[in-house]
């Protein structure tokens, strides 16, 4: 019997170039042995190939080129949506796709009417948040959002907070990780040797201007002289990014695998999540960080301006200050330092949170039970 092709239609170059779906084709590969082909945009010709997936995949690039976050690359999302909807069109009829993205499942969801294809709505990053659409035409993607829900067969939401819609199809795919994952990274962690400051401090995902790295820079500097590090991992994506990694009480460790990742949380004492409020989606984020950091028990460093982080300081799970005010994150870092309890218990706080969650692959396969 051949096995079940699942057909993952997703704007990157790489599965493993984005956490949720590296574990989302682990999972699905490994739990039924189904065949996983990746239907990609190739941003620039550096990314192309899996770096960190250790099974075979199929890879078809629909788009190349364009880059990241110009006027180039929001032209291209025309013509990513028009070949992801022939491809579903080609597609053999009723194949299973896994669709990241309103920019990918919208045009599934069209040639599905005639396909009958089984539609699996990752809304990872919520579209009409997400996407620099002109005003007078967000509340026209939002009922193109909602029509999408309704004719998916499963539509996978983060969190609830996003939406001002109803759905019989939202599944909550909390951002928790992988099991098998975190057993990996136990392993490699008891390999390498780690810093033995007072207080660690891990920045890892995408180094970008909108994921406070010019206000972590702003607190590196102002603490060279103390007994803290910051441990770093990921692709600099900006100056300010470029000028942290060569601080003295910084050790960049380059860019990782997802259990690469996951080892230095073990290491560390916090993990910093700090998202531009200016930007709508980032005072709703769903960070992969808070699932890890909660399930390892690492406290969570968050601007307060993130409402969907209030659970986390309503537990004293971390360290919560205005996103701008880099002084008062370093008054309180300094607290940290001079007394140890107070990351000992934000650690805890966090890790008891865990008890009220599961790890990602018990989610998928409760999402698949439903298809």
């Amino acid at each position: 019997m051949s096995p079940v092709v699942v057909n993952i239609i997703a704007p990157v170059s790489a599965l493993s170039r984005r956490t949720r779906l590296a574990k989302i084709a682990t999972h699905l590969y490994r739990s039924g042995g189904r065949e996983i082909r990746h239907y990609g945009w190739l941003r620039n010709s550096t990314e192309q190939g899996e770096i960190y997936l250790d099974f075979p995949t199929q890879t078809k690039y629909l788009v190349r080129g364009g880059g990241y976050g110009n006027k180039s690359t929001r032209l291209k999302y025309i013509v990513w949506m028009l070949r992801v909807f022939y491809q579903a069109l080609i597609l053999p009829r009723q194949s299973t796709i896994w669709a990241l993205g309103f920019e990918s499942a919208f045009p599934v969801a069209i040639a599905s009417i005639a396909k009958k294809h089984k539609l699996i709505f990752d809304d990872a990053d919520r579209f009409s948040l997400a996407f620099p659409i002109p005003r007078s035409l967000i509340p026209i993607v939002q009922k193109l959002e909602e029509w999408t829900s309704i004719r998916s067969d499963v539509h996978v939401i983060p969190g609830i907070a996003r939406y001002d819609f109803q759905s019989a199809k939202f599944f909550e795919l909390k951002n928790t990780p992988s099991e098998r994952e975190i057993q990996k990274a136990r392993e490699l962690f008891s390999q390498k040797n780690w810093p033995k400051n007072t207080l660690v401090v891990n920045i890892n995902g995408w180094l970008g201007q909108d994921r406070g790295i010019p206000v972590m820079l702003d607190v590196a500097r102002q603490m060279t002289s103390d007994d803290i590090v910051f441990l770093i991992a990921g692709k600099p994506d900006c100056l300010a990014a470029k000028d942290l990694i060569m601080l003295p009480n910084v050790q960049y460790l380059g860019q990782l695998s997802n259990a690469e990742a996951l080892a230095s949380y073990f290491a560390s004492d916090y993990v910093v999540t700090y998202y531009n409020p200016k930007l709508a989606i980032n005072q709703l984020a769903e960070s992969n960080k808070w699932g890890d950091a909660i399930m390892i028990g690492v406290g969570v460093i968050a601007n307060k301006e993130v409402k969907t982080a209030n659970f986390l300081e309503k537990v004293d799970a971390g360290i919560f200050e205005r996103y701008e005010d880099s002084q008062a994150l370093v008054n309180r870092l300094r607290h940290a330092i001079n007394d140890p309890e107070i990351p000992r218990r934000h650690q805890t706080n966090a890790n008891s949170l865990s008890k009220s969650f599961d790890y990602f692959e018990k989610q998928i396969d409760e999402l698949l039970s439903r298809m």
